[in-house]
């Protein structure tokens, strides 16, 4: 309710069902922003339209994402305060981010649907209708890198769980710091991702 209303649409309480009353693709996209930093990981997994085993894991790594966003959450609060998860920059990330997204450019075609999320010149994130609702396509978003992807995601999370786990043990001593910290952690992931991936393709 709160994004719909952030996205300038009326009060809707559950799907659209006919072509004429549809929401917009845009808001399934910023309902993933939303849910991933509320840290609803079963709210994030159900935005992704899923039919291998191999989507499914790119789901999964995402709706882990949440999980491990939602826990950091938890303990910046509790170490900080209730803005703790502000103070290191993620409330305040996800609330640009919900922003940006009411500017970016859709097109929608029936049933399918492209949300430049990265701008025109960004591969899109495509989604289809289906039940009712807009949903991600894993195989059309991310088509040829499902393994990457997935593999960068859950990078991403251990880093994410690893400056929560060293929040909780005092390890920083101000906002700044664990910030600065976050960043090297993943930016030593992602990089470690593309190393992996890098010596599969030598190895072809």
């Amino acid at each position: 309710m709160v994004l719909l209303f952030l996205l300038g649409a009326g009060p809707v309480t559950h799907p659209a069902t006919t072509r004429s009353a549809r929401l917009p693709a845009v808001h399934t996209v910023a309902l993933h922003a939303l849910a991933m930093s509320t840290g609803d990981a079963e709210g994030v997994r159900r935005l992704y339209l899923a039919r291998t085993d191999e989507e499914k894991k790119v789901a999964a790594a995402y709706a882990g994402m949440a999980a491990t966003i939602g826990r950091l959450r938890t303990i910046a609060d509790a170490r900080s305060g209730k803005e703790g998860f502000d103070s290191i920059g993620f409330g305040p990330m996800f609330r640009a981010e919900v922003e940006r997204l009411k500017k970016v450019e859709t097109e929608e075609n029936g049933d399918e649907a492209k949300v430049y999320t990265g701008g025109k010149d960004k591969p899109p994130r495509v989604l289809e209708f289906v039940g009712g609702e807009w949903k991600i396509s894993v195989a059309k978003s991310y088509p040829g890198k499902m393994e990457r992807r997935g593999a960068r995601i859950r990078a991403q999370a251990g880093a994410y769980y690893e400056l929560g786990s060293e929040i909780k043990e005092g390890v920083y001593k101000d906002p700044g710091a664990v910030m600065a910290a976050g960043a090297q952690k993943v930016s030593k992931a992602m990089a470690e991702v593309e190393k992996e991936f890098g010596k599969k393709e030598v190895a072809k």
